[in-house]
């Protein structure tokens, strides 16, 4: 500072070598940050995923229960045998709006649709679906990688499909959408993305970086 004469060079000069020692600081802070961001998200990741898994059992569990009430139901087959359409409904009825995600269909043994709620765009001419997989099996459960009725945008769906006495048959329906992934988001804080078999990005929830899987 001895060649520095004026109170104003001086303090100038000060303040431009904290300037400079900042920016020279500013790759080590970004490194510590960015460290300290991926220590945290290996912390959460791992329970994130836990979450998500139990997510999917406890659906799955949903599905199973209402497949299999349905199935044990003298008022169900009653009306696959008569083949009345509103009385099959109102037996599904109860378990469509205590699970709205999931879609219920109910066939005859000739396998036309005597009544469906949440797959509008069930196409009836495909008749039950897998049935020669299901063979004397009591029921079959499977992944539909187009979803379980017509979507302009087809995603993948989880279904079980079981036997009700001599009667029919019922299938529910769990499509995995944006909606799907969106309630799941926000019950476990983080964004999700799905692939499709061949590894490309398919969709997420509308958060998520899609420039991370380039």
């Amino acid at each position: 500072m001895a060649l520095l004469k004026t109170v104003r060079a001086k303090l100038t000069t000060r303040v431009a070598l904290s300037a400079l020692a900042a920016l020279a600081s500013l790759p080590f802070m970004h490194w510590i940050m960015t460290r300290q961001l991926v220590d945290v998200v290996d912390d959460r990741l791992p329970d994130a995923v836990r979450g998500f898994d139990l997510e999917l059992v406890d659906d799955e569990k949903d599905l199973s229960v209402a497949v299999h009430t349905l199935s044990e139901s003298d008022e169900l087959e009653a009306a696959l045998l008569k083949e009345d359409g509103p009385a099959a409904s109102e037996e599904l009825r109860d378990w469509h709006e205590t699970y709205p995600g999931i879609g219920l269909v109910a066939f005859d043994v000739n396998g036309k649709p005597i009544a469906n709620l949440g797959l509008a765009g069930l196409d009836a001419r495909e008749g039950i679906p897998r049935k020669a997989q299901l063979g004397d099996l009591p029921e079959l459960r499977f992944i539909r990688k187009h979803g379980c009725d017509k979507q302009e945008q087809p995603r993948p769906a989880y279904a079980i499909l079981r036997r009700v006495r001599k009667a029919g048959f019922v299938m529910a329906c769990m499509t995995f959408d944006e909606a799907y992934l969106s309630n799941s988001s926000e019950k476990l804080g983080l964004q999700i993305a799905v692939k499709d078999v061949e590894g490309k990005f398919a969709f997420a929830t509308t958060g998520f970086p899609r420039e991370a899987l380039a």
